[in-house]
């Protein structure tokens, strides 16, 4: 699901698992028009939820300014520890339910093994070869995660043979 934007819709058109599972009728792709309220009732409440809290709570996510992450991995790294804050640890606000819920526990985590991750958290280093990570998660990890430089800007040629 995503807005109306046709950008969207040819970019994920080149993504081969995508293409294959929409042609195969495993998925559907809808739209939303971006104008619609920003409300629990849309069905890109999530993704505009997480797009406002990412821009209020990290610098380089803000709108429209001259912020930026030097670096790809190190912004990727603090997007990860900031959603597992906020999945983990922060309260799940809602108007009728209990304020001592977290989001994962909104979403049918345990809440005994909750527990156990948050204490593990703290308590053992994160290290990689710890937990078994997907394949994009273990690239973070070892930031080998590609980055898309156009090889056009003197800057960027530089940075490419570097």
């Amino acid at each position: 699901m995503s807005d109306r934007k046709s950008e969207y819709s040819r970019a994920l058109e080149r993504i081969r698992p995508y293409s294959q599972w929409r042609e195969a009728g495993a998925l559907v792709h809808t739209t939303v028009s971006s104008k619609d309220p920003r409300t629990l009732s849309n069905p890109l409440f999530p993704a505009n939820y997480l797009d406002r809290q990412l821009r209020k709570d990290l610098a380089e996510h803000v709108r429209q300014t001259v912020r930026f992450a030097r670096r790809l991995e190190h912004s990727l790294e603090r997007t990860m520890v900031h959603l597992a804050h906020h999945n983990y640890f922060k309260a799940f606000r809602s108007r009728w339910g209990d304020r001592s819920v977290t989001h994962a526990q909104q979403a049918g985590i345990d809440p005994g093994r909750l527990a156990g991750l948050r204490e593990s958290s703290f308590r053992d280093r994160a290290l990689g070869w710890r937990v078994d990570l997907e394949d994009w998660q273990r690239d973070l990890w070892n930031r080998s995660t590609g980055i898309p430089i156009h090889p056009v800007t003197p800057l960027a040629r530089h940075l490419m043979t570097a």
